[in-house]
């Protein structure tokens, strides 16, 4: 395991994307030998992620961590396009080496369906359709942060989404969700994990606050090396 640097340097970037750009922060340690996109979740923000984004530099990956549109300072309204700024993302970080694509939640969903080289979901929509009672509480807790303030918006993208299969690159994916996370999200990890998909269950963790335990850091960390460690 390669010693950690803690000289670690943060700077704001704008990425471009067609007629829009997408705000990032970019944490670079001294040696990087590689390079992480860290996803947030609907109704959530870059800054959110910054110690989820620290931990990763740490362990000598740049972090590269983003605001999707409808979101922090991303002036560009949340719509079913937002596979685009993965995208753009992406293509933005490959200058640094190999990318891995961390993400909560609808971040966790759009992690795994990139086209990256490693991708680690955390607590990830997999689902297409919700119950009300889950859309209910999107919209009472979260929605207020998004632009537009529009639910229906979200379930919109999670339709068009494809559902992501696994089979070709279960080797190169993680997937960490909370015992008392989301009942969807609680069955679609199960579910996985019985395909053989590699699956960590956290005692106790819940949905919202899921990507900033420490255990959640461990794991994140233990798979990193084992994935660059490799490649090395």
């Amino acid at each position: 395991m390669p010693t950690k640097d803690h000289s670690i340097t943060i700077e704001p970037v704008s990425i471009k994307n067609f007629n829009n750009s997408i705000p990032a922060l970019v944490l670079q340690p001294e040696h990087p030998r590689g390079v992480a996109a860290v996803f947030h979740s609907y109704g959530g923000s870059k800054e959110e992620m910054l110690g989820l984004g620290y931990r990763v530099a740490e362990n000598n990956l740049i972090a590269c961590i983003v605001d999707f549109r409808g979101h922090g300072q991303n002036k560009t309204p949340l719509n079913t396009g937002i596979s685009e700024d993965v995208d753009s993302v992406i293509s933005y970080c490959r200058g640094f080496g190999k990318v891995t694509t961390i993400g909560h939640s609808l971040g966790g969903r759009l992690a795994l369906l990139s086209d990256a080289d490693y991708k680690i979901g955390i607590s990830p929509s997999l689902d297409k359709k919700y119950s009300e009672n889950t859309r209910n509480l999107l919209n009472a807790m979260r929605s207020y942060r998004v632009c537009p303030r529009d639910i229906d918006i979200l379930f919109e993208i999670q339709d068009t989404l494809p559902t992501w299969n696994p089979e070709s690159n279960s080797k190169d994916s993680l997937l960490i969700y909370g015992e008392r996370d989301v009942e969807e999200i609680i069955k679609g990890c199960f579910t996985l994990q019985e395909q053989g998909v590699k699956t960590f269950k956290i005692p106790s963790a819940l949905h919202p606050d899921i990507f900033l335990l420490e255990e959640t850091f461990s794991i994140i960390s233990r798979q990193i090396n084992e994935w660059y460690n490799d490649n090395e």
